[in-house]
């Protein structure tokens, strides 16, 4: 089936980067697959083949490969609720990112929503959860590809409304929500949200 060659290429990774298949196009490939699985919330295959992948770019040195790969499984451990691996995986990727200044703006303000979902959910501290969405959403206002910012920054302000919520400022809540709704006015959480 499609999904076994798809762990079979990220298993041959090393192998993959010599012949056919340039750098570009197994980050489409790894981009492609994890949106994928993380639709189907499948996110012990990615966390498995994010693991898998960041070894085999560590071994070719390629430090952009290894920022995503961290920066993939840091949210797909949030997203299983193992908080203290995620802001592990997470801070690894942005030292990464910082030291060798190549994570993009969509992928640090991943990295900092990241570590503020973890945060909050963990509900270890809400302020640093504050102070992470909003480097997240510094990042995320830089963004040049318009759908993607516009991806990013839904899923920010919907952040912010769940922290604000915890605090009980239910008006910055319904604030951040608002923002959301200029932005996809269809938007269900949102709408429910405010609701």
């Amino acid at each position: 089936s499609l999904i076994y060659k798809l762990v079979f290429c990220f298993l041959c990774l090393p192998l993959v980067f010599s012949a056919q298949y340039s750098i570009k196009d197994i980050d489409y490939l790894m981009t492609t697959k994890n949106a994928q699985l993380r639709s189907e919330h499948k996110f012990e295959e990615i966390v498995s083949i994010s693991e898998k992948v960041i070894e085999s770019y560590k071994a070719i040195q390629y430090k952009k490969g290894e920022i995503y790969g961290y920066t993939r499984l840091g949210n797909a451990l949030c997203n299983l609720r193992r908080y203290k691996e995620s802001l592990v995986a997470l801070n690894l990727a942005n030292q990464l990112s910082e030291h060798y200044n190549q994570g993009d703006n969509l992928i640090r303000a991943s990295i900092h929503l990241g570590l503020g979902r973890c945060y909050l959910e963990s509900r270890a501290s809400y302020q640093n959860a504050i102070v992470q969405f909003e480097m997240a959403r510094n990042f995320a206002d830089n963004i040049t590809d318009e759908s993607e910012k516009k991806e990013q920054l839904i899923l920010i302000y919907s952040n912010f409304y769940a922290v604000n919520m915890q605090l009980e400022n239910f008006h910055k809540a319904a604030f951040f929500l608002r923002k959301s709704l200029i932005l996809d006015e269809a938007n269900a959480y949102s709408l429910a949200g405010l609701a």
